[in-house]
Formats: C-alpha cells, sequence, structure tokens
C-alpha cells in the first residue's frame, strides 16, 4: 500500500506536523510505502520530530511564503501563478509514485487535489476546528480589503471539502459544524509516547506548551498567574514554546512584576519537562484538539483547561482528570490552580485519572481507526505484509 501526505513544511514544531510524524511512521513501521511532499523550502534545519528512515521525503519547491499575507494584484497574481505550478508539479508526481491513498494536511493542494486523476483516494485532514479563521479574523487587526481576502480564501478551500473521499476532524464537537459533509469521519490524535515515569506532582511548578501566539491565550495565563502568585509565590510557571508573540509576553509578565513566569523554548524531550511539573495548563483561545493535553496527561498531571473549542471538554474530565474552567475565566480558572496546588492529594488522585483516561488515544487505538477508514474506502490491502 502506498500512501502519500501533502504538507507546507514538516519541519516545525506544530500538532499538524507532530500528527504527521505519528501517523506517517506508524503507517510506514507497518509496511506501507509512505511518501511526504512538502511545498516550502527548508530553512530550519532537520525536523523538529523524528520521521522513520523508511519515509521518502519530495519537495516541490513552490514556496507560498513569498506572498502570504500579501493582498497587491502583483501578490494575488503571483499567488495564482504558484498555485498552478503547484499543481502542475505535484500531478507529475503522483502519476509516477501510483499512491493508493493521498492525504491533504489542509494545504494549498486542498484546493485541487481531488481534480488530478492519479487513481488514488483523496483524504483531506482537518487539524483545527471549523471557526477558526473567524476567529482570526476578528482578533486581528486587518483592514476590511484583508478580511474579505481571508474570507475568500477559505471559501475557495470549504468549496472543495464535499469532493474528497473522506474528511477527517479531530473531535465531536467539531463534527457537529461540519455535519452537512457525508464524508465526515472523526478520528483523534493519537498520543506521541508514554513515559516510562509518571510525575511525583510534588514540585512547585506549573507546566504550559504551545505556540507564543494569540491562539494560545497566554497573555490570559498571565492574568491568571498574576491571581495565583498573590496567593502563592513560591510557585513557579514554566512556559514551553515560541512564537511570533514572545516579546510581548515577556514584557507584559515583567511589567506585572512576574518573576516566576519563565520562557523556555520548545525541546524534543517535553517528557521530561512535564516529570518534573505539578500542574499542566492550557489556556488557549480555541483548539483543534489539544495533543499537549494528553501529553501531560499521559505523564500523571492533573490538567486546567479553559473549555475553548474544539477539544479539551472531550479530554479533560471535569472533577476527575482536571478542571475544565468557562473560556475567558480568569478568576475561575486561578481559583482551580490554587485549589491543585493547596491538595497535594487531590493532584495525585486527578493525575492517576488522568492516566488512566489517555488510554483512549493510544496510538494502536487511534491507528486502528484510520485502518477501518482506509478498509472502508475500498483499499484492502494488508497494511502488515
Amino acid at each position: 500500500m502506498k500512501l502519500v501526505y501533502c504538507i507546507l513544511d514538516y519541519h516545525a514544531a506544530g500538532g499538524t506536523e507532530r500528527t504527521l510524524s505519528v501517523q506517517a511512521n506508524y503507517f510506514a513501521e507497518h509496511g506501507a510505502e509512505v511518501c511526504i511532499v512538502s511545498t516550502e523550502t527548508n530553512i530550519i534545519g532537520n525536523p523538529f520530530y523524528k520521521f522513520s528512515d523508511k519515509i521518502k521525503f519530495y519537495n516541490l519547491n513552490i514556496n507560498y511564503h513569498r506572498v502570504d499575507g500579501k493582498i497587491s494584484p502583483v501578490s494575488i497574481f503571483k499567488r495564482l501563478c504558484l498555485g498552478y505550478l503547484h499543481r502542475l508539479r505535484l500531478t507529475r508526481l503522483l502519476k509516477e509514485i501510483k499512491p493508493d491513498f493521498t492525504f491533504s494536511m489542509f494545504g494549498h493542494e486542498m484546493k485541487f487535489l481531488t481534480r488530478i486523476n492519479d487513481g488514488s483516494c483523496k483524504i483531506l485532514e482537518f487539524h483545527f476546528f471549523r471557526y477558526y479563521k473567524d476567529v482570526e479574523i476578528r482578533d486581528r487587526s486587518l483592514s476590511l480589503y484583508k478580511k474579505v481576502f481571508e474570507k475568500m480564501k477559505l471559501k475557495f478551500k470549504l468549496n472543495a471539502i464535499d469532493k474528497y473521499d473522506a474528511f477527517v476532524v479531530l473531535t465531536k464537537e467539531d463534527a457537529e459544524n461540519w455535519r452537512i459533509f457525508k464524508n465526515l469521519h472523526v478520528i483523534p490524535n493519537a498520543l506521541p509516547s508514554y513515559s516510562d515515569r509518571i510525575s511525583e506532582c510534588k514540585s512547585k511548578r506549573v507546566i504550559s506548551v504551545g505556540r507564543l501566539s494569540k491562539q494560545k491565550g497566554f497573555d490570559i495565563l498571565i492574568d491568571v498567574w498574576k491571581l495565583v502568585s498573590e496567593k502563592h509565590p513560591d510557585w513557579s510557571l514554566d512556559i514551553f514554546g515560541e512564537g511570533e508573540c514572545r516579546n510581548f509576553l515577556q514584557e507584559k509578565a515583567k511589567g506585572n512584576g512576574l518573576y516566576n513566569i519563565e520562557f523556555h523554548r520548545p525541546v524534543c524531550n517535553i517528557n521530561d519537562k512535564y516529570l518534573e511539573s505539578s500542574i499542566f495548563v492550557l489556556s488557549s483561545r480555541y483548539e483543534g484538539f489539544g495533543i499537549v493535553l494528553i501529553e501531560a496527561m499521559a505523564c500523571g498531571l492533573p490538567c486546567v483547561t479553559f473549555n475553548c473549542p474544539c477539544g479539551p471538554s472531550e479530554i479533560v474530565v471535569d472533577g476527575e482528570s482536571g478542571f475544565v474552567v468557562p473560556a475567558g475565566n480568569v478568576e475561575l480558572m486561578a481559583d482551580k490552580i490554587c485549589t491543585l496546588i493547596e491538595n497535594y492529594e487531590l493532584r495525585i488522585a486527578m493525575g492517576q485519572n488522568a492516566l488512566k483516561s489517555v488510554s483512549r488515544y493510544d496510538i494502536d487505538v487511534v491507528m486502528s481507526k484510520w485502518k477501518e477508514l482506509l478498509q472502508k474506502l475500498g483499499k484492502n490491502e494488508d497494511i502488515n505484509s
């Protein structure tokens, strides 16, 4: 069985790249021929996540980043030219590889992939939530022209969804937003790995992980931590991530006198950091799933999360494996963190419940759903052959 995954760039330390590495590695190690096709020239270096040596990589050298965010007539014309070149090169490559399945990770190819007649089944994976772009457009300081342009781009993409053999989203909650599509399937992200240890929940350390962007709500978390720190100044908050808001967040923490907040670059051994902590916090404005939650829970950490769309409320059971707080409620999130800080036995009990509950995201459990989907689409090759 031959599989092709299409993505902008697989080198980054994002959730989509993490999911791609898990899926592609699993299939490659279970007998499938796996190829990953990217469009952007790599400037990062080695991939942040490890990929199997059995996977083949192709770069189409399209480089959409040269026109991203630009809406002048010249830039729009260049974007159209890049799209034409992308389709031409991808068509040639797919007809050469002759895959059984071609996956789009919601990149630029999603608009035209189903029109490439290479004989493969086409599967679209969506790693955000239905209205993420509306949230971004609302929260960003964009001109009316740019807002219209962004909505038009998304509309063109959405018009292609029903042409795919399968459209896969991550949560039941988000599936409700897409229920008009008959090709809709729900398959969550898989837990990449288990730690051979769990946290003792004794350190005076709270951890949060994610891109330093407005989406992840670390500006809100700083407001939360100001309240927590007033009661428990001996506890620290460690944030692991990188992004465009780093300077703003560091200045905000400093301006509030919160010198017990530390910002760290992303690390490959994030499990070690979970094990050194006692509580995990997710303050996002929205999520596609929240893979950092299941990573932390697999290390025995109780979690405090906003009930943002979509994912956290399906992952964390309020009052059992952590606390699920109404989105944006700073005071209540601070209160729940303080509750865990002040009750060691509760941290341990919730952490153990968290560890038990993430078994439903075990890689074999989740990937069996993918294998069932591929068989349902009519390709009955034995993946273990």
